[in-house]
């Protein structure tokens, strides 16, 4: 179970943010930090201090380590290993000088990050809190920012921003708690399939569409703005596009047959969707704006679940041209025609040659992996696979628990999100995470929800 202290569970609300933010310069530049390397291990972060006048100011630290190697870039480093080097409260916010005597002797423990925190119970019964944290790599103070909360249960939003503004130190992107997923839920076993968005852990839940129809599919536009999901709202499988900051919904393809899949080009031009053609599933490029769309594949095969990578230039998706689905990948090559007509795909190749039902492809965001589910006939589900871009190196990442599909990556690299019935005998869904290694595989059920599939990361 995931995040159950009731810390977690409670509705959160921010009444006032004091902001401001300081960098000192480091003695040295900033380590480059790449977390898809393979090579990469998490950062060892301590929290060695804290002041505050009242017990519960612990919860705000256990809160931060709960969050901590959810990030996939930061990992705990347990007290005992510097209880002998914590400075006392009264001069943990004094100078950086007067604190930086310690870092060495930090350092020489492996540690990497220390983060100070402070928590203040005001007379207007108002908390402030105060994060200060030192990268010890670069010899330098990375983050002074000063937060204030009505009350305790925003312990948790502070606790993800603070990591957040860590995270965009050391990468130069947004944390994972800065980021959203859009998915498919029900409230009830009776409800429809419904568009939702969270964040990461499961809060901040939305529901997007509504009425007695289901739903499925849902994808992100490049900025955030726009959401593309399937819905059966006209007893047809039609494609639409949703605004987010007005809920809005317009039809973008409503063929007779299907309508599904769509995935928005990284540059947001163009979106490419499986529609029906002639008896077969064919990958469309669509201009969303004037709805004019021209056929990517024209053999009568199956051909779904496209995926773009981050810069846009090459494509994998599902087809059954070879018999059974396989995952295929592409070059995207752009012409001189208008949108839609103006890519072609080019440089196809296969990447799977083993599984009786491949799909649902998924490229890592530095375009060097690919994970996918694939059906085993001998052990009658669908697990979670992951190879190079080039089809070698397959490894398993499910094994033994129910079916799992619906891959999609953080943007950092670092983490997997994807939905399984593990729990409930093959019938209900819901959202996990875990490490790219498929590792420390976490059940997301903050939501609420009945049942929660087809994650998307937001970009």
């Amino acid at each position: 179970m995931f995040l159950k202290r009731d810390l977690f569970t409670k509705p959160i609300y921010f009444i006032f943010l004091i902001f401001f933010s300081r960098v000192l310069a480091a003695i040295n530049p900033p380590p480059t930090i790449m977390v898809q390397d393979a090579s990469y291990r998490p950062l060892k972060m301590a929290i060695p201090f804290i002041e505050g006048d009242d017990p519960e100011i612990q919860a705000f630290r256990n809160t931060v380590y709960d969050l901590l190697e959810f990030t996939g870039v930061f990992s705990k480093v347990s007290e005992k290993v510097y209880e002998n080097l914590v400075i006392p409260p009264q001069s943990a916010y004094g100078s950086s000088v007067q604190i930086a005597k310690s870092f060495s002797e930090f350092k020489q423990l492996g540690i990497e990050t220390l983060l100070n925190l402070k928590v203040v119970f005001e007379i207007n019964k108002k908390i402030r809190i105060r994060a200060k944290a030192f990268d010890l790599i670069g010899s330098a103070e990375i983050l002074y920012k000063e937060y204030l909360i009505e009350k305790r249960d925003d312990f948790v939003k502070v606790a993800k921003k603070v990591l957040d503004e860590i995270h965009f130190f050391y990468l130069g992107t947004k944390g994972v708690f800065s980021t959203q997923i859009v998915f498919i839920g029900k409230k009830t076993k009776d409800s429809q399939k419904q568009v939702y968005t969270c964040d990461v852990t499961g809060s901040n839940l939305k529901q997007l569409t509504f009425g007695n129809a289901i739903h499925l599919s849902p994808s992100w536009s490049p900025d955030g703005n726009k959401i593309l999901f399937t819905s059966f709202i006209k007893n047809n499988p039609d494609l639409y596009m949703l605004d987010t900051n007005s809920s809005k919904a317009s039809v973008l393809s409503e063929y007779s047959g299907i309508n599904s899949g769509g995935v928005f080009s990284p540059d947001g031009q163009y979106l490419i969707y499986t529609a029906s053609n002639s008896g077969a599933a064919s990958l469309y490029a669509m201009d969303p704006i004037n709805k004019k769309r021209s056929p990517l594949t024209t053999k009568k095969s199956l051909y779904v679940d496209a995926d773009f990578t981050k810069d846009g230039e090459q494509l994998t998706y599902v087809s059954s041209e070879f018999g059974n689905p396989h995952i295929l990948k592409a070059k995207i090559e752009k012409t001189d025609k208008p949108i839609p007509n103006h890519i072609k795909l080019t440089d196809i190749k296969r990447l799977t040659h083993v599984g009786w039902y491949n799909t649902m492809p998924r490229w890592s965001p530095n375009a060097k992996e690919i994970v996918y589910a694939s059906f085993d006939r001998a052990d009658n589900r669908f697990d979670l696979f992951i190879m190079n871009e080039d089809g070698t190196n397959k490894r398993r990442l499910t094994l033994n628990s129910g079916n799992n599909e619906a891959p999609t990556w953080s943007p950092n690299g670092r983490i997997i999100m994807f939905h399984s019935d593990r729990d409930n005998n093959k019938k209900v869904k819901y959202l996990y995470i875990m490490n790219k290694d498929g590792t420390k595989q976490i059940k997301i059920d903050t939501t609420g929800l009945y049942a929660a599939e087809l994650p998307r990361w937001g970009f």
